[in-house]
């Protein structure tokens, strides 16, 4: 049973930096749309690991749409209080 959960998390870990890697590729090439679907796509994997709303507030900063940037910035330190980066993206 722990052998098939590990086995499970690891096939979910995978996916998921297999869309992490992905949004960054299409984030650094300007295509902003593409990378908040695919951090939305790790968001709703991993939904509780701060760094996706951190990296999709960037890309919603870089298309103007500060309001959401500003949301995803206090989830990802909701999640994490100490998660520093969001917190002076913030300001």
């Amino acid at each position: 049973m722990l052998k098939d959960s590990l086995f499970d998390f690891t096939i979910l870990w995978d996916k998921v930096e297999k869309i992490y890697e992905k949004a960054f590729y299409y984030e650094e090439r300007g295509n902003f749309s593409r990378a908040i679907k695919l951090w939305n796509q790790a968001i709703e994997l991993k939904p509780h690991f701060s760094y996706f709303y951190y990296n999709r507030g960037i890309v919603y900063d870089k298309l103007g749409q500060h309001k959401r940037a500003l949301n995803d910035f206090n989830e990802a330190i909701k999640l994490n209080p100490k998660y520093k980066n969001a917190d002076v993206y913030y300001y």
